[in-house]
């Protein structure tokens, strides 16, 4: 395996699995009650909940939750990716946000810059605002994620040439030769990355405007996304059913290549339908085998161990694949196996899986894109 530096760019989160609470999905409310102290609250999110979904609350949860019991996890995209490669690469490997180190209040004196340091990561953390507080609620199966609203960064630099020079001294000045950032939320960051070095991977969500996203991202780094996000980016809302939204990628990814954006692949996690992979020629459909899926899906029943972070272990492994010179299905293969075992599934290999290369189709479903615009 070749040396190398790598840089994870991310923005770090505390979230919030609460204890011995009930809770209701209505419209866009989530109606939760202690069922110790009998305290309630609900919590009024921009758009409608679901299953699957990641919403973002009207408020700071913090305020939201004070009086509810819960467990504190260090979270958000770059932190779990940055923790799952160093769970499997010899590399050096350093982990960028522009947030705060924060304190971890659940257990005393337990800094993420701490936590991070012991993982062998170097941590470099800006300070130009606040982790936020976000509420993990139900199982692998019906999992929904209530984000707090990014609070307002503090501008620390008076002129922006002040923080591109910072990024330079971190980026050349110490020597990376790799890039992983997963959900950046800063345009002036991400593009940065985007014109610092070659080797690039982002990890997309709605934190980047979409025009950006096209027009600036996808053409320079390898890139990922879920179906919901990549519905949001290409039509501003998620797509229908699970059918609908798969149907609605690979018109997506036809236009991207149309467009001449998809000059490096694109990666469509699927969840337990897989992954799209194209490139400037082909998509591919990787998913589980029919008995194998099953086996799996078994397995993660009723499993709350894991909740979160398998998109962000998927980035991870199809980086690394990515660096080492792996063929696009290798890559898509890669991350599959390993989010299924980041989810503590480990009985997968390469044989597991079906690959179906997908034609060209014509869209007529959710395009034309360009009203996106």
């Amino acid at each position: 395996m070749n040396a190398r530096k790598v840089l994870v760019v991310g923005n770090a989160t505390i979230d919030a699995y609460l204890k011995s609470v009930s809770y209701q999905i209505k419209d866009n409310t989530a109606h939760l009650k202690d069922e110790n102290s009998g305290i309630e609250t609900k919590i009024e999110c921009v758009e409608e909940l679901r299953s699957g979904g990641k919403h973002f609350a009207k408020q700071h949860l913090y305020f939201a939750l004070q009086g509810f019991s819960y467990e504190e996890r260090f979270g958000g995209g770059g932190v779990n990716s940055v923790r799952e490669l160093s769970a499997i690469v010899n590399w050096d490997i350093s982990y960028l946000d522009m947030s705060t180190p924060s304190l971890d209040t659940s257990k005393p004196g337990r800094t993420l810059a701490g936590y991070l340091a012991k993982l062998g990561i170097t941590p470099i953390f800006l300070s130009t605002r606040p982790i936020p507080l976000n509420l993990v609620l139900g199982t692998r199966h019906d999992k929904i994620v209530l984000k707090s609203p990014l609070l307002q960064q503090v501008e620390l630099w008076e002129k922006q040439s002040d923080l591109q020079s910072l990024l330079s001294f971190i980026v050349h000045g110490l020597g990376y030769n790799a890039i992983l950032f997963n959900s950046v939320k800063d345009v002036s960051l991400a593009e940065y990355i985007v014109s610092s070095i070659a080797d690039k991977m982002a990890v997309i969500t709605r934190s980047l405007p979409p025009d950006f996203v096209i027009d600036r991202v996808l053409p320079f780094c390898l890139c990922q996304f879920n179906y919901d996000e990549f519905g949001y980016i290409l039509y501003n809302r998620v797509i229908g059913d699970e059918n609908d939204r798969f149907q609605a990628a690979v018109e997506g990814l036809d236009q991207l290549r149309l467009m001449r954006r998809l000059q490096l692949p694109v990666v469509v996690t699927l969840g337990k339908n897989g992954a799209l992979i194209a490139t400037k020629r082909e998509t591919y459909h990787i998913r589980l085998q029919e008995d194998k899926l099953d086996q799996v899906q078994n397995y993660l029943k009723g499993r709350t161990s894991q909740l979160t972070g398998a998109g962000d272990a998927f980035a991870a492994h199809s980086f690394r694949a990515w660096l080492l010179n792996a063929n696009s299905v290798d890559i898509a293969i890669a991350g599959n196996i390993g989010a299924v075992k980041f989810l503590g599934y480990k009985a997968l290999n390469k044989d597991d899986f079906v690959i179906a290369e997908i034609g060209v189709r014509k869209p007529k479903l959710y395009l034309p894109l360009e009203k996106v615009f």
